[in-house]
């Protein structure tokens, strides 16, 4: 729970009259399927929410076991537990289980077909969740990206203070998701307890479409597109799932590709692209 989305749920748990617990590696190793049944029991847990994944893409295609380990075994862990003691999992899934070649956003009926290690293990993990009886809600999302842990705005801020001049995708799409929307979700569902009877997949990002050179358009550094070698997720769309109703209306649904930056973004990248004049302008007169 230190990652991007369980340090957004962490902040949110503090203001909840429900107990929260929150554990990460040192707490509690989820590959370990009988630490995971004896904590939900002793715990007396009700909710479970999935935030742990192995979500370095490209390292994934070397290192698929650990991949497979912590994205497919430990999300059936988590829902063996669940099915065992009656609990409900949250499981956060990504739009690379699709192979990003439709031209219209994907809805949640829409057939997965993953090209990389990464969106074959996270699929898995969908799979195994739903084959293993427990209550679920599978949240799909995308572009996540926030204040805490590794994502692609902080990279940037990274790099441009150690090079002149970046290359940036600019055939990749997707929809930018502020890890705190997907946690207020989840947050509210959980508080209000709807999750009860509103089992099923889900589609979840925030308005707006860009490319990953586009997210960047009044970067103080020369930046120069490139095409992308590797393999793409698919965007994702709200589809026509029943139960979407008695969910939190959170974000409007994507209707199809507008090149428009959700108002949270903008703010988070006027932020960096301050921090970057400055940080440009200290190395100029050191």
């Amino acid at each position: 729970a230190n990652g991007q989305l369980g340090s957004s749920l962490r902040r949110l748990g503090g203001v909840s009259p429900h107990n929260y617990l929150f554990t990460d590696v040192a707490e509690l190793d989820i590959t370990d399927a009988a630490a995971v049944l004896r904590t939900v029991e002793e715990r007396r847990i009700d909710v479970i929410v999935n935030c742990a994944a192995y979500t370095d893409v490209e390292r994934a295609e070397e290192d698929e076991p650990t991949a497979e380990l912590l994205n497919h075994k430990a999300a059936g862990n988590l829902a063996a537990a669940a099915k065992a003691t009656g609990a409900t999992l949250f499981h956060v899934s990504t739009d690379y289980v699709f192979d990003g070649t439709a031209h219209t956003p994907y809805t949640e009926d829409g057939t997965p077909s993953p090209l990389g290690a990464y969106g074959r293990t996270k699929l898995a993990g969908e799979r195994a969740v739903m084959a293993s009886g427990c209550r679920y809600l599978i949240f799909r999302t995308a572009w996540l990206y926030s204040e805490y842990g590794n994502n692609f705005l902080k990279t940037m801020l990274r790099l441009t203070s150690e090079r002149d001049t970046l290359q940036v995708v600019f055939d990749q799409i997707g929809t930018p998701t502020y890890a705190g929307d997907l946690a207020l979700a989840i947050f509210s569902i959980i508080e209000s307890e709807r999750y009860a009877g509103n089992e099923g997949v889900y589609h979840f990002t925030d308005e707006g479409v860009c490319s990953w050179s586009r997210l960047m358009p009044h970067h103080p550094l020369p930046h120069v597109g490139i095409p992308d070698q590797g393999r793409t997720p698919g965007l994702l769309g709200a589809g026509q799932n029943q139960n979407q109703d008695h969910l939190p209306d959170g974000h409007p649904p994507l209707e199809g590709a507008h090149d428009l930056l959700p108002e949270t973004t903008r703010r988070i990248i006027q932020s960096l692209c301050n921090a970057l004049s400055s940080s440009r302008a200290a190395r100029a007169s050191s």
